[in-house]
């Protein structure tokens, strides 16, 4: 009765119980294009700020290895977010990491010499650093068990076959 009563209160407070269930990359996908569209297409920050909120919440809440488009596109709103908050140096790493993804990637909803097409084309030619082990089970959605010391990565940790905690490494 009593293991019973505490197995309740974890589940009550723990942030997988705010998650919903099945949560998947293209939950993911969604509002990560809406924070783009709002960012560049609408020039809205706070539909912007309001969907790269709701695209972080699903990313914690992912139950499933995260994919290389998925990951890439939460990498590029990770660096729009920076540019924007005026981390330059930290925007240029995660388009980087974006690139390592998805190298074919190109921002069609940005006009030729944009902010963000410079920075993106920039990181580009970014040395990479060397490969550290971390102890995360997936790395940007392979189990590969090393990330790249210089750039940020997501991390996942596996728990009996399921995806028990996403996150999102900085170097």
């Amino acid at each position: 009765m009593l293991i019973a009563f505490f197995t309740l209160i974890l589940s009550i407070i723990s942030p997988a119980a705010a998650c919903p269930t099945g949560t998947t990359n293209k939950d993911l996908i969604a509002p990560i294009q809406a924070a783009m569209i709002a960012a560049f297409k609408q020039v809205d920050m706070e539909a912007f700020s309001a969907s790269a909120s709701k695209a972080q919440t699903t990313f914690l809440c992912l139950q499933e290895p995260i994919s290389h488009e998925a990951g890439a596109a939460y990498h590029r709103l990770q660096a729009v977010t920076l540019m924007v908050s005026g981390d330059e140096e930290g925007s240029r790493l995660a388009f980087a990491a974006a690139i390592r993804l998805d190298p074919t990637y190109r921002f069609t909803i940005l006009p030729s010499g944009h902010a963000v097409l410079t920075a993106y084309g920039a990181a580009r030619f970014i040395e990479i650093g060397e490969k550290v082990q971390v102890t995360d089970d997936l790395i940007d959605g392979s189990s590969q068990g090393v990330a790249l010391s210089d750039l940020p990565y997501i991390g996942q940790q596996v728990d009996e076959e399921s995806i028990a905690k996403t996150t999102y490494h900085k170097p």
